[in-house]
């Protein structure tokens, strides 16, 4: 199941002939952080030119996303040192680490996220088999597309989701919601608002799903100190 979807998921569709600002800046982060620790962009604007999607403060630039993706994708950068373009005409240079980038943390944990979701409880009472939900949501809705660049619309989807699908329960949504399972889906929530920060209205609704299920106490503290 999760190969039907990542066969198809994990072909990084993007931009393949024109570098997308949104990704360009969320990668030059990365690299600013993995290289030279710290969120100024200057050093690296060397080597990716001057995408549209930088903000300027006191002479210095900076990305204008949620930084989320990108601080997941320092570590990674730093592993891949090699790979880093060093001028901003070395085009194979930068669709290697973009692709790679995309593989290990949008469309791998999609096409995981998605294997996983469909064995939910609920979903198995419906009818629906748990390959044709995977299928039909991973390759005809724009998860398709979102799953394919490096942009932070579907991992905060998956973070967000698995936060409350933490909080409701998975095999057992009656189950009682230990500590532990609280902390992670605090923290998952928490995450998803530093990847992409409209989140927080959805992780609004996870805290509203965690209190109107009637959670004891160590619960919802181990809630929001995950958060």
């Amino acid at each position: 199941l999760v190969e039907a979807d990542a066969g198809v998921l994990q072909v990084p569709l993007g931009q393949l002939v024109m570098k997308n600002p949104n990704e360009v800046s969320r990668i030059m982060l990365a690299i600013s952080l993995a290289r030279h620790g710290t969120v100024q962009l200057d050093s690296v604007i060397v080597a990716y030119g001057m995408p549209q999607d930088l903000a300027t403060r006191e002479g210095h630039y900076y990305t204008d996303k949620a930084p989320g993706l990108s601080f997941l994708a320092a570590p990674i950068v730093g592993a891949l040192a090699p790979l880093l373009p060093t001028h901003a005409d070395t085009d194979a240079d930068y669709w290697t680490l973009h692709h790679i980038l995309t593989w290990l943390l949008i469309s791998l944990p999609m096409a995981l996220f998605l294997g996983l979701a469909s064995r939910d409880s609920r979903l198995a009472a419906t009818g629906v088999p748990p390959y044709a939900f995977a299928l039909i949501f991973g390759l005809a809705t724009p998860v398709l597309t979102y799953a394919s660049v490096f942009f932070s619309h579907a991992l905060a989807g998956i973070l967000i989701a698995s936060a409350f699908m933490l909080v409701r329960g998975f095999h057992e949504p009656r189950s009682e919601l230990s500590r532990r399972r609280a902390f992670v889906a605090g923290l998952l929530a928490s995450f998803a608002v530093v990847t992409e920060y409209p989140t927080i209205l959805l992780a609004a609704v996870v805290s509203i799903a965690l209190v109107a299920g009637r959670r004891k106490r160590p619960a919802l503290v181990a809630f929001a100190g995950g958060a």
